[in-house]
Formats: structure tokens, C-alpha cells, sequence
């Protein structure tokens, strides 16, 4: 350890000049793949396949609640490591929900057309203009307009809180709560309270 800081010392001696600008970018990048970050490509990369295996092992029958499912990707994976899951899986786009449950009714999950925040309201999504339904539709126009810098399309969504979904569905515990909703993912907190304080979600992830 004491030989890696007076590298680490001694470094910006020899490299901290712009020729050495694109191999400093290189290894800053791998360095932050190292600790875990931009490692998105797949769920091996990402370490969400092990993190899906271990976080279930031992429960023969837990419960999960997908939220932001897309086309189930998610669900997918905690079918193929847990067979005796019960996984609900929601998803406010009126399209991307056709392709969800087409997935859903093939590998033995629940697919439901809402998406989840602070309150039960209508709300509007934003998606890019010429599409059907991607993994960018957020209820912030500007994830699409600033973020990815493109034109936004509008579609009219349920939204619920998670606290009155379990109480619709008669849900008593979560063992694993995911939340994938670009942008809105501290409402969707704000509308678990209840369970979140009665000690019903054991992860979110």
C-alpha cells in the first residue's frame, strides 16, 4: 500500500502534462469501470446478475416490484435466477406495456400499465418524437429535449402511489423493490412511505 501512494504521489510529476492527455483519459475510464461505474453494457458487466442472485437466495417465494419495467429485461432476469418469484412488473407506457406483457405472459410474471410517484394522478410522459416507446421516457420533458437533445412526444399515464399498489393487491411485504424511472425516482420513494416505515420492503435496488 505504502509503494502504491508513492506512486500515486509521484505520478503527476511525469504524466500530469498534455501529451499524456489521451492515456490519463484511458485510465481514468478504466479506473471508474474498476470502481463499478458506466459498467451498463449488460447485467454480467454491470454486476446486476450477482446482485439479483444473492440479494433472493434463501426465499423460496419472494415477492418483487418492478418498477419502470420497459419490456422486462428486469423481470427476466429475477424469473431466471428465482423460477418461484412472484414479480410484478410496471410500466405506464401505453406501448412499450404491449411489448411487456407479450414478455410477462411468456415467463410467468405480472405486467401492469402504471408507472408509480408521490401521488395517484394523471400525468404526462415524454418519449422521442418518432418513437413507439424507449428506455428514456420520462415524466421530465427535459431528459428528452436537454438530456438526450431531441424532440419530445407526449402520452396521457396512470401513475400510483407504490403504498396504495400493495393495498390494491393485497401485498404485505417486498422482498425487493426496484425503481428505474428516469428522473422520478425519489416521488416514486415519497409514495412508499408508508411501507418504507412499516419495515414491508426488505431491498430497493
Amino acid at each position: 500500500m505504502r509503494f502504491l501512494n508513492a506512486v500515486a504521489r509521484g505520478y503527476p510529476y511525469v504524466f500530469a502534462r498534455p501529451r499524456f492527455q489521451k492515456l490519463n483519459r484511458f485510465l481514468f475510464e478504466c479506473a471508474a469501470r474498476g470502481l463499478g461505474i458506466l459498467n451498463y453494457e449488460n447485467g454480467t458487466v454491470s454486476g446486476e446478475n450477482y446482485f439479483l442472485k444473492k440479494i433472493l437466495t434463501g426465499n423460496t417465494r419472494p415477492v418483487v416490484i418492478d418498477i419502470g419495467a420497459n419490456e422486462g429485461v428486469y423481470a427476466e432476469a429475477v424469473r431466471r435466477f428465482h423460477p418461484n418469484a412472484t414479480v410484478f412488473a410496471l410500466e405506464p407506457h401505453p406501448e412499450t406495456f404491449k411489448r411487456l406483457a407479450r414478455r410477462a405472459e411468456q415467463l410467468g410474471f405480472i405486467a401492469v400499465n402504471v408507472g408509480c410517484g408521490r401521488n395517484s394522478e394523471k400525468r404526462i410522459l415524454f418519449d422521442y418524437k418518432n418513437s413507439d416507446g424507449t428506455v428514456h421516457a420520462s415524466l421530465y420533458e427535459d431528459v428528452i429535449t436537454s438530456f438526450h437533445q431531441s424532440e419530445a412526444a407526449q402520452v396521457q399515464i396512470e401513475i400510483v402511489t407504490v403504498d396504495e399498489f400493495l393495498d390494491q393487491r393485497g401485498i404485505v411485504d417486498v422482498d425487493l423493490l426496484k425503481i428505474d424511472t428516469e428522473g422520478n425516482e425519489f416521488d416514486v420513494l415519497l409514495g412508499a412511505e408508508k411501507a418504507s416505515n412499516g419495515n414491508r420492503i426488505r431491498v430497493i435496488h
